[in-house]
């Protein structure tokens, strides 16, 4: 039997013909170009848009751009005069007709200074008269009756019943001070102690503040220090009871009440 001889196996290699210097300069060539076609793009973009816009207006829709723009321009500043006019003309109207002040609501105190009126003057008309007098010559605006003490003094005849414990000795007359006091043009001003009333507190012990589950009122010291006992905030009597005082001397003629502790 022959024998063939074997045969030799080939071996192909890739033998690239670019060197690593060769490959580098084709890469950097390759990005410098890409770099100058984006940059020729981006320089004739506008130019190549301004010109399809154009061609399109004149061509396909029959219209001149550079003409339409000229008129729009044209009725733009026309329409920008136009509404100049008024609002020139309102300012003028603005400055002929100048904004009037708001008025303040009644009752509330808008500026102006304060005389305290001695009790003791407002006990007889002539003194009230003369004491009147000095206040609104001294400028006052706003002339302040205590009415109500802290000391739980009413110092007129009160018609509330509530009061009725409060009012001994009482001498005022609220109406005619209200009175003398407007005829000076002085504003009259009733100062009226709400919940310091240790004379309403013992009076009525359901308007007084106490403690929870036991008899006796809630003293501000020492009873042996003269302690006393107050009205409670939270009472509906007491807060009606300050209520009805203050609507009893605005209906003598009090247009303010000044209420304290």
């Amino acid at each position: 039997m022959a024998r063939y001889p074997k045969r030799q196996k080939v071996k192909r290699y890739r033998r690239s013909f670019y060197t690593r210097e060769m490959r580098l300069k084709k890469g950097i060539g390759i990005a410098v170009l890409v770099v100058a076609v984006l940059a020729a793009a981006w320089v004739a973009a506008p130019h190549v848009l301004d010109w399809a816009t154009h061609t399109w207006y004149t061509v396909v829709r029959n219209r001149d751009l550079s003409a339409s723009s000229e008129t729009t321009a044209s009725s733009a500043a026309a329409s920008s005069e136009v509404t100049a006019e008024p609002a020139a003309s309102s300012e003028v109207r603005a400055d002929s007709e100048p904004e009037s002040e708001p008025a303040a609501p009644a009752g509330v105190i808008i500026e102006g200074s304060w005389g305290v009126l001695d009790t003791a003057a407002a006990k007889d008309e002539a003194s009230l008269r003369a004491a009147a007098q000095q206040l609104a010559q001294q400028g006052a605006v706003y002339a302040v009756v205590t009415l109500k003490d802290s000391a739980g003094n009413i110092l007129y005849p009160s018609q509330v019943a509530a009061a009725a414990g409060s009012i001994e000795g009482a001498s005022l007359d609220p109406a005619l001070i209200a009175s003398v006091l407007k005829e000076n043009s002085l504003v009259p001003v009733a100062k009226l102690a709400a919940f310091r009333d240790p004379i309403a507190a013992r009076t009525d012990r359901n308007m007084a503040i106490g403690y929870t589950g036991q008899a006796y009122l809630w003293l501000d010291n020492k009873a042996s220090a003269g302690g006393n006992p107050w009205l409670n905030p939270y009472s509906d009597e007491a807060v009606q009871f300050i209520g009805d005082l203050i609507g009893e001397v605005q209906s003598m003629g009090f247009d303010l009440s000044l209420i304290h502790i």
